[in-house]
């Protein structure tokens, strides 16, 4: 695992995102890797400038196929209700 500081701002809830950590790649994301913020759950991609932007159509019909990104928002909505209790 490795983490990489980055200001970028979550497209969805506008959260800064700081910090990109990746498991088992380069920590520093391209254009086209996908982020999750750990805020509000948005999925984006990376643009040219290192930007988060929403998925396009194609990207997010794609997601939708991840069985990686389906156990990351499960996880994600178990810790969500933990801290809610």
């Amino acid at each position: 695992m490795s983490t990489t500081e980055l200001d970028a701002h979550c497209p969805h809830c506008g959260k800064l995102q700081e910090l990109h950590t990746s498991i088992g790649r380069p920590a520093t994301p391209g254009p086209g890797d996908i982020s999750f913020c750990f805020s509000c759950g948005g999925i984006s991609t990376y643009n040219e400038d290192l930007q988060l932007v929403h998925l396009t159509l194609d990207q997010m019909e794609e997601m939708d196929k991840s069985i990686e990104l389906q156990k990351l928002t499960q996880a994600w909505l178990q810790v969500k209700e933990e801290k809610g209790k």
